[in-house]
Order: structure tokens, then C-alpha cells, then sequence
């Protein structure tokens, strides 16, 4: 590799990240004492970012130095290695196997496809992150892209790692003020089991990865509830007086202590009788260096807390969703201008249908949907049990 041909891919990469808003410095010494190629940022990510012009493929060398590169940086830098060949396999592993620190790799048909502008880079980026921190993989998105729909996916500060430290903690709960769903056994089998914990382990995963055993409870708070009557009312709707009655069947309430497999604890809830909470999907995170909470029913706040120095400011702040933070701006101009629910079914589309268009899936799709069904059968053995169950594997399921 020349010199020269370095320098000219070098500055074709620093292009891709200007054209996408990013701030970027050549040579910046950012990983002091040794010198990257460019540094990217924006308010919301910053990039360590190697280029590499060759005719070899990108090996586990090549990785370890990056991220050696990576180590002298603050904890929430990302490495970017960007490549005109391709990466070897035990180059993947390595990526996959190690992905505390984040390294993302492009090869050369996404070069590509940023230099012709059928990619956006904020979308690849936001793709392969999703990918290697909630599924360990490493992606590379070498088939054309639709010219169709280029739709950034969302990107903001709920973004948060829990790692396998005694301190790491998680908490989910799902709680609503007489919801009624499915009360009868023969309907559906489970009743908040299946109507609601499914939505708190989905966002467990998400959040803080796979879940290895679990522990759980269930009770039927009320014995007789009124009737759903066939074209009438919600699965809010509480009856009326003089209503029909009917028994319940299934459970009300679930609890569930549970393990996850980076060897964090957490504790899952769920119920669709209890007074107080109307719309509640809430989760708390306590890692070791810092904490999230957020609430369906202040769904534009969160909450954020960083651990502070000897001697330094302690405790929560909130953030407001706002135009700087992807799709906003869509909807709302305005910081503070929140975005509702049906906004967030608008965005859903899109991604979907965006997922069709690319010819890929996207996660959440049925692998996510089985991993979540995995959890909630082990939920309902340990009813049985009364003991610590674990969530089959994917092969035994």
C-alpha cells in the first residue's frame, strides 16, 4: 500500500462520516500515545477510526491493535475499522468474543455503497452496533440497499450496557389499573404471563442480554371479573355495573427473580389489577458506573445517573426526548415537544417496512420472539417447582 493511496482512502472515509454531520479531526492522537487515522464525532457517539487501503483481508493483529488503541480512550469511544478487502474469521471471533469495547467493521461493498450514497452512514452504524451489543454478532452489509427507503434508526441516550459486575442490576415492570385481556384459561392459556410479561423480557433482553434462569410467582388477585362483550370496549375497559361476570381462570400477576447470563440479577413484574400505575413500562438499570430509569407514561424523560468522582455532583438527570435525537425532528421541531405512541407505531413501520426493502431482518424478529417464549415457559415451570428453573437453549426449544 502507498502512501498515497493510504491518504486518499483515509480522506474517502473522513468524507462518508462529514457528509453524515459528524465533527472529524485527522491524526488526532486520540488514543494518546499512539496515533489513529481520524477521529468522528457528534453529539451522540464518538468513532476511533482506522482505514486501511490493502489487498489482504483485515486479521485478528490488525483487530488487537485497534483495540489496544481503543483501551487508551474514554470507555465510550467506538472503534471503526474501515477496509477496501475483507476481515477473516478469527478477526470476526475476536470482535464478537470481546465487544465490551465496541469495534465496527466496513468492508468493501459498504465503502461503496457510502461513496455512491445508496447507504447512509448513520444507519450502517446504528445497524452493526445493534447487532454486536444486543446479539454478539458481527454484520456486514454487502447486498445492494434499497434506493427506496433510507430510514435512520433510533439513536439516543436510552442506550445502556450492563456488564457482569457484582453491582449490576436490573429491574422491569409492567402495571395497569384493571386491564382486563384474556381472562379465560381456555382462551390463550396464560394470562399476564403471556399479555404482558412477554413485553417486560423483551425489553430485558435488550437491555441487559440474555436471561439464564429464572424464579417466579403468579397469583389471581380477583376470582370474577366482568365479561368482554364482542365489539365493545378495549382491552382497557373495566365493564360497567350490572355487567356479566365471569370467572378468571388465569393469572393476574407475575413476579419472577431472575439470573442473566453476563451474571447480572434483575427482578421482572408484571400485573394487569393493580391500582395506581394506568400505563406503566418501566425499567431501572444500576450498573457500575452508572444508572438509567425510564417510564412508558413520561416516555420522552429519562433519567440518567453517572457515577460521580470523590467529591463530585451525585444523583439523576433527567433528559428530554427532542430534534437532535433520530425521527424526532419528524414529528416535532421543538426540544421538550414530545413524541406520542402512535408516533412510535409510524417509526415501527418504517423500520419494517424498510427491513423488507434491504432484503434483511431486522431485530426484534421471530429469533427475539423465541428467546422471550424460552423465558416465560421456564417462568411457568418454576410455578410448578417452586424452584430456580433455566431457560432452555435455542436447540432444546
Amino acid at each position: 500500500m502507498t502512501t498515497a493511496r493510504w491518504r486518499e482512502f483515509e480522506k474517502e472515509v473522513s468524507g462518508c462520516f462529514t457528509r453524515a454531520g459528524f465533527r472529524v479531526e485527522m491524526n488526532p492522537r486520540a488514543a494518546v500515545p499512539r496515533q489513529t487515522d481520524a477521529y468522528a464525532q457528534d453529539d451522540t457517539i464518538r468513532i476511533l477510526i482506522e482505514a486501511k487501503a490493502q489487498k489482504r483481508n483485515v486479521t485478528i493483529a490488525d483487530v488487537e491493535d485497534l483495540r489496544s488503541r481503543l483501551n487508551r480512550t474514554p470507555h465510550d469511544v467506538v472503534g471503526a475499522l474501515f477496509t477496501t478487502a475483507g476481515i477473516s474469521d478469527r478477526a470476526v471471533q475476536s470482535i464478537e468474543q470481546e465487544h465490551v469495547r465496541e469495534i465496527l467493521v466496513f468492508v468493501g461493498p459498504e465503502i461503496e455503497q457510502l461513496r455512491s450514497g445508496r447507504q447512509n452512514m448513520r444507519v450502517l452504524i446504528d445497524h452493526k452496533r445493534d447487532a454486536l451489543n444486543l446479539h454478539g454478532k458481527v454484520v456486514l452489509n454487502t447486498r445492494p440497499n434499497s434506493k427506496y427507503l433510507n430510514v435512520k434508526l433510533p439513536r439516543s441516550d436510552m442506550e445502556f450496557r450492563i456488564g457482569a459486575a457484582t453491582g449490576s442490576y436490573f429491574e422491569s415492570r409492567s402495571r395497569f389499573s384493571g386491564a382486563s385481556f384474556v381472562l379465560q384459561m381456555p382462551d390463550a392459556g396464560w394470562g399476564t404471563l403471556g399479555d404482558l410479561m412477554a413485553h417486560v423480557v423483551d425489553m430485558a433482553h435488550m437491555l441487559a442480554g440474555p436471561i439464564r434462569r429464572v424464579v417466579g410467582s403468579e397469583a389471581t388477585l380477583f376470582g370474577r371479573r366482568p365479561l368482554a362483550v364482542p365489539g365493545e370496549g378495549t382491552h382497557f375497559s373495566t365493564g360497567a355495573a350490572g355487567s356479566p361476570q365471569g370467572d378468571v381462570t388465569n393469572e393476574d400477576y407475575v413476579g419472577a427473580l431472575v439470573q442473566f447470563a453476563s451474571g447480572a440479577q434483575g427482578t421482572l413484574e408484571a400485573c394487569r389489577a393493580f391500582t395506581g400505575p394506568e400505563c406503566q413500562m418501566a425499567f431501572e438499570v444500576n450498573g457500575t458506573d452508572g444508572a438509567l430509569a425510564w417510564d412508558f407514561e413520561r416516555m420522552n424523560e429519562l433519567l440518567v445517573h453517572r457515577a460521580a468522582r470523590r467529591g463530585g455532583a451525585s444523583g439523576y438527570t433527567r433528559l428530554l426526548g427532542g430534534p437532535e435525537h433520530p425521527f424526532h425532528a419528524r414529528f416535532n421541531p421543538g426540544p421538550g415537544v414530545g413524541l406520542g405512541y402512535e408516533d412510535l407505531k409510524v417509526i415501527e413501520c418504517a423500520q419494517f417496512l424498510q427491513s423488507i426493502a434491504e432484503g434483511r431482518q431486522r431485530a426484534p424478529g421471530l429469533e427475539e420472539a423465541a428467546a422471550v417464549a424460552r423465558v416465560l415457559a421456564a417462568m411457568e415451570r418454576s410455578w410448578t417447582s417452586g424452584h430456580w428453573e433455566d431457560v432452555a437453549p435455542e436447540r432444546e426449544a
